[in-house]
């Protein structure tokens, strides 16, 4: 879950669901692609008022400009992620290291103006009705790529991407009783983490010039191949160490916060997932603050910082 779409692949024995059937860019393809079913939602979904009166959430979105009212980059229309901020999943004083400024009045007024005062609710309804029914289109999205095709969620464990997944993703896994969520540490971009994950490769290049009637390949440019061999095999890629964090659980708390959970304001802690430790483990609900993304740990899931820093987050009973 990015900013403007909820995208899903089912991966079955290790093996990613395919299909010959698909379309890019309007365009019917016959070729085996990946099986993944993609619904308008995400963080910049937008939230509106249907003819009937209906609360509906996208697949219209804010996108990265002018994106949700509480960025203040003129966006004017109420989104996911102005409602996450209104239940206190965001914090209040900004994101990315509180690098980027929020703006909670703006979100309230917009929400109230557009969707709370139609509808005769308060803000924080509001806030959670655009919150549970987004969660209910990802849970639809869900099913279709899972009971429709034969295959149980209750069977498989939830592997979140994206830089909102991991607010959203509880929530769907108690929805659909999915017994265990695994959160990348770097769920925010977990399409290049993809790429970085791949075997490592370190390429050495030597800039060579002569008039081609002068070229002896089989003499001079193999002598260039086995100086640059020989070079890889002495001289390596380096690469630094990443430092890991406290292994007091107490040192990565921050403070904590009122969230709206079941229907209420509930007091919860806020830790720092930057000083989360391999080991660590806190049962919800609870929030996981990253410089690119939010964990939501609800109640009834404990998760714990595995040895690759990844948050597992199984069912707790």
């Amino acid at each position: 879950m990015g900013g403007t779409s909820f995208d899903v692949c089912l991966i079955h024995d290790g093996r990613p669901a395919t299909t010959t059937e698909g379309s890019i860019g309007g365009h019917r393809l016959a070729l085996p692609i990946l099986d993944i079913h993609t619904i308008g939602a995400g963080g910049g979904s937008i939230a509106w008022i249907d003819a009937g009166g209906m609360l509906r959430v996208g697949p219209q979105s804010a996108g990265a400009q002018p994106g949700p009212v509480c960025y203040g980059h003129g966006g004017t229309e109420p989104t996911v992620t102005d409602a996450d901020l209104i239940l206190g999943y965001l914090d209040p004083n900004g994101l990315l290291g509180r690098e980027v400024a929020l703006d909670v009045a703006a979100a309230e007024r917009t929400i109230v103006r557009t969707i709370a005062e139609p509808l005769g609710l308060t803000a924080l309804e509001a806030a959670e009705g655009i919150y549970r029914l987004v969660n209910a289109n990802m849970a639809a999205a869900l099913r279709v790529a899972s009971v429709e095709r034969g295959h149980d969620p209750r069977e498989f464990a939830l592997i979140v991407a994206g830089g909102a997944g991991p607010l959203h993703a509880g929530m769907l896994a108690r929805e659909l009783e999915v017994p265990l969520v695994v959160i990348p540490r770097q769920s925010s971009v977990f399409c290049a983490v993809g790429m970085l994950l791949s075997d490592l490769q370190h390429d050495d290049v030597r800039i060579w010039t002569r008039e081609w009637r002068h070229v002896e390949p089989d003499a001079e440019i193999e002598t260039i191949n086995v100086r640059l061999k020989a070079r890889g095999l002495t001289d390596p890629p380096r690469f630094p160490a990443q430092p890991l964090g406290p292994e007091d659980p107490a040192a990565a708390l921050k403070d904590e916060r009122q969230v709206h959970l079941a229907g209420t304001m509930t007091r919860v802690p806020v830790y720092d997932g930057e000083a989360f430790a391999p080991g660590f483990a806190q049962t919800g609900p609870a929030l996981i603050e990253q410089t690119h993304t939010t964990v939501l740990v609800p109640p009834g899931y404990r998760v714990t910082c595995d040895a690759y820093r990844n948050y597992v987050m199984p069912a707790a009973d």
